[in-house]
């Protein structure tokens, strides 16, 4: 999945996803700048559990 980045810099956007213990990598690795690239190849427990870290990473960014 390749969402948009709330951000222009989707490296940095990533860079700091770590604070939430979220790994996700630049869409700028796979030509598509700007966004990024989140895998979910993984037990879908793993997925629910991220969740409430996905959701606070996204309240950091205020709009």
């Amino acid at each position: 999945m390749f969402p948009k980045c709330f951000i222009k810099d989707d490296k940095a956007f990533c860079e700091s996803a770590k604070k939430y213990r979220l790994i996700i990598v630049p869409g700028s690795t796979f030509s598509c700048p700007g966004y990024f690239r989140i895998a979910y190849c993984v037990d879908k427990n793993t997925v629910i559990n991220s969740l409430e870290s996905f959701k606070l990473f996204a309240e950091s960014y205020k709009f």
